[in-house]
């Protein structure tokens, strides 16, 4: 298997500077490449990172968790920014929420502390 079409896309609402505007959220295909032997995953950001880009991984669901917690930065950072996204209700952050990365977040302020050796 070569190509996992994935062709997901999710409706979301931006506001910047009080206006409001509604874009997609996509996540098109996992693929892999032959010449660096890894698995791609394409996503895009309608209005913020519309021309779509990709992560890599060592196999689909490693690309996929890549990109997908790329997102998840990606929209907190905007917000962080004063551009405001949600789906479902304000505050939502696109739906995008995993409580994973945000308790990564969380253990990697806390003073003395380092992430990456955390368990």
């Amino acid at each position: 298997m070569k190509e996992i079409p994935l062709n997901i896309e999710r409706e979301l609402s931006f506001r910047k500077n009080g206006s409001e505007k509604k874009g997609k959220l996509r996540i098109n295909r996992l693929y892999y490449d032959d010449t660096d032997e890894q698995w791609l995953c394409d996503w895009s950001l309608d209005h913020l990172y519309a021309e779509a880009v990709h992560f890599r991984g060592d196999d689909p669901l490693a690309a996929l968790m890549r990109t997908l917690d790329f997102a998840s930065s990606f929209i907190r950072g905007s917000v962080s920014d004063g551009i405001g996204i949600h789906w479902q209700f304000e505050g939502d952050l696109g739906g995008m929420r995993f409580p994973q990365s945000e308790s990564d977040l969380r253990i990697g302020t806390q003073e003395g502390t380092d992430p990456e050796t955390q368990t």
